[in-house]
């Protein structure tokens, strides 16, 4: 009895870990909402205003000095855009972030 529960329980992990990759692709987008993102908003208001992305794409991790009330601080900078389909048929709607925050948005050309 205990092994079954065990295997379910196993199984039940198991399912939850990869949900992330049996996710739909993401709904096209109208560009309104591409107009409603503004630099330095952070991810998360980006995912609450137009939802999950169709791809994410890592562009460049570089390290930079940064000041800090210590001194100046090597620390890595993360680089990613998050790509939306939008209601458009020839256009990809590109949201690129450095660190959380918004820095550059476009409409790219299929």
């Amino acid at each position: 009895m205990t092994s079954r529960i065990n295997r379910s329980l196993a199984a039940l992990v198991l399912c939850l870990l990869c949900w992330p990759s049996f996710a739909l692709a993401a709904d096209p987008i109208d560009t309104f909402q591409f107009w409603r993102i503004r630099d330095g908003m952070s991810e998360t208001d980006v995912l609450t205003q137009i939802g999950q992305p169709a791809q994410i794409s890592e562009v460049t991790k570089s390290s930079a000095l940064v000041p800090t009330v210590q001194g100046t601080v090597l620390r890595e900078k993360r680089r990613y855009t998050y790509i939306y389909p939008s209601t458009s048929r020839n256009v990809d709607i590109y949201v690129t972030f450095e660190d959380g925050a918004v820095v550059d948005k476009a409409k790219v050309p299929r």
